[in-house]
């Protein structure tokens, strides 16, 4: 996927990216078009998600708001942010990130020091929210989920847990484009967007590990766990 964005981002100043289980809404399109354009010169954008199937809202009346992390269940950006990519976690490497809150701390030094150290989860998507994280980026999220994730399954590669709360989550359109009046991301909206999408995730993922192995308990011959 990384060598495929990498093409991407070469043949095109910016452009959509989705995979291959999720479902837009028709004004998905319409929202990244007109914030491609709106943020194409602002550099504190990396990123526009389409996905709100954590269901945190933004704070006032605008059709979207930011954070820092980069929620890529739908999303667009630009050719000159995608450069920054840091797929080897140089910058993750180098600092202390001292700056990050507790749970932060503890959920990314999990996953991405195993990275580092074992290449896996093998997923382009933890370098880039390293990357966003790292070089305080700014990530637009919607008010409304204008994207349906339709491949959670125990056969998926990452989302492996059917009865997810973010699975399948319905969409709305978004008919009237309100810009929120200040760039910024909000401390509070940005802790509950971590507890749904990465404190949860790591839960259910642990929790489906240990279901699966139970099921292979269950069905491996008792003689396999005896003492030769």
């Amino acid at each position: 996927m990384t060598a495929a964005l990498n093409w991407f981002f070469s043949e095109n100043a910016e452009g959509i990216v989705l995979e291959d289980d999720l479902v837009p809404d028709p004004t998905f399109f319409v929202f990244c078009g007109e914030l491609l354009t709106r943020f194409r010169g602002d550099a504190r954008i990396w990123g526009i998600g389409g996905d709100n199937s954590f269901r945190v809202e933004p704070e006032g009346d605008g059709s979207y708001g930011f954070t820092r992390y980069a929620l890529i269940w739908g999303w667009a950006s630009w050719s000159d942010r995608w450069a920054h990519y840091d797929a080897r976690l140089e910058s993750w490497s180098r600092d202390s990130v001292s700056w990050l809150h507790g749970g932060e701390k503890r959920y990314f030094s999990k996953v991405l020091n195993q990275i580092l150290r074992e290449g896996r989860p093998d997923s382009w998507a933890f370098p880039l929210s390293s990357t966003v994280l790292m070089g305080g980026g700014l990530w637009v999220f919607p008010k409304k989920n204008l994207v349906r994730n339709i491949g959670f399954s125990e056969d998926a590669t990452h989302t492996k847990n059917p009865s997810s709360n973010r699975a399948n989550v319905l969409v709305s359109p978004i008919t009237t484009m309100r810009h929120p009046l200040s760039i910024s991301a909000d401390p509070r909206i940005d802790k509950k967007i971590f507890k749904k999408v990465y404190e949860a995730s790591l839960a259910k993922r642990a929790f489906v590990k240990a279901r699966l192995l139970a099921r292979f308990a269950l069905k491996t011959p008792i003689a396999a766990f005896r003492d030769r």
